[in-house]
């Protein structure tokens, strides 16, 4: 289960369409916990268009402009949200990657004035160029960053969950100035420039972290997991022709002029070791785990009380959890939750 996943169909002359909701052939978890009283709360997580209805909110991958609604022309204008009116309320803090927060992005790394010149200048991302998704994807997570932090202002959900998507493109186009000896022909003074970017963006994620935490309960349960890591692929992004990408760039003017060629490539690869990391509640203070990114929707049941069902891939992570809260909750077993809870395909206007 990759990135991937959010696409499909990818056989010449046939066109890229986003998955949506209503393509998901399973229950996701905020489907699970409804039935059984509790709140959720899900920001910019995958394949949530058209918004479902939930007991408490989701804000939609299709809620900010990203790469994937330029690239596969995902629709915008209807069902963002649930409830429906949140889209109303929390579009005043989208964040427009044509008009990016600079200095923000400026801050990730020593940049040069003809660099951030280029960042500025994209219209359009260009799949694998790094000052295009870079900005892009910044955007869209400081979009469900600040949206998030208003809905848990609100009230704290029994279950929420943010989606920090700026590291992913990040690391895959800016990886040769991290880790430079990897590959060959880095330009050894745009690595000390650069290198800094991924570093950069890791403590962006923890400064919003310390902005969430005084959101939420002091027993809350509080995990960052990722689905995967990343590693050097060895391969340093190509000079490309601009003119090869129409209507990419601003129309050229001295403070941000258009570039003749673009550097394409992917030097960051995925690596299959991820990060999971836990801590509050009755989660063990210092415990050490080897876990799967399946075993990740099993332990969350278990940490709310609710059975974990058999067709679910993965385990419950128990060498993590305090013994005396297995003992009051010890961890129930059901068959399928698809026997017990049905959901109806979200009706969609527009494409």
């Amino acid at each position: 289960r990759d990135f991937l996943i959010l696409h499909r169909g990818a056989q010449e002359g046939r066109i890229m369409q986003l998955v949506t909701s209503n393509d998901r052939r399973s229950l996701a978890l905020w489907n699970l916990l409804g039935p059984f009283g509790r709140s959720v709360g899900f920001a910019g997580w995958w394949a949530t268009w058209p918004a479902e209805p939930v007991r408490g909110w989701i804000l939609s991958d299709r809620m900010a402009r990203s790469r994937f609604t330029e690239w596969y022309e995902g629709a915008r204008n209807d069902q963002l949200t649930f409830p429906d009116g949140l889209a109303k309320e929390l579009r005043p803090l989208a964040m427009d990657p044509l008009r990016p927060p600079m200095a923000e992005i400026a801050a990730l790394a020593d940049w040069s004035p003809e660099e951030l010149a280029q960042i500025q200048a994209v219209q359009k991302p260009i799949m694998a160029h790094g000052p295009g998704v870079l900005k892009f994807s910044y955007c869209e997570q400081r979009t469900y960053e600040e949206m998030a932090l208003r809905m848990l202002a609100k009230g704290q959900p029994d279950l929420a969950g943010v989606y920090l998507i700026a590291a992913d493109p990040i690391s895959h186009t800016f990886w040769h100035y991290y880790e430079p000896a990897a590959f060959e022909g880095v330009d050894p003074l745009a690595a000390k420039r650069l290198g800094g970017v991924i570093p950069g963006i890791y403590r962006h994620n923890d400064d919003y972290l310390g902005r969430l935490l005084p959101l939420v309960g002091e027993d809350t349960v509080v995990m960052v997991v990722s689905d995967h890591g990343f590693e050097a692929s060895g391969r340093v992004p190509r000079p490309t022709a601009a003119s090869k990408f129409s209507h990419t760039f601003e129309p050229p003017a001295a403070s941000a002029p258009s570039p003749e060629t673009v550097d394409l490539g992917q030097p960051g690869q995925h690596d299959r070791r991820g990060i999971f990391i836990a801590a509050g509640g009755p989660i063990r203070k210092g415990a050490a785990v080897q876990a799967s990114v399946l075993d990740v929707a099993p332990t969350i049941l278990a940490l709310l009380g609710l059975p974990v069902p058999e067709d679910m891939q993965g385990r419950v992570l128990e060498e993590i959890l305090d013994p005396e809260f297995l003992a009051r909750h010890p961890v129930g077993k059901i068959r399928s939750y698809e026997e017990w809870i049905s959901r109806q395909p979200v009706s969609t206007v527009g494409p």
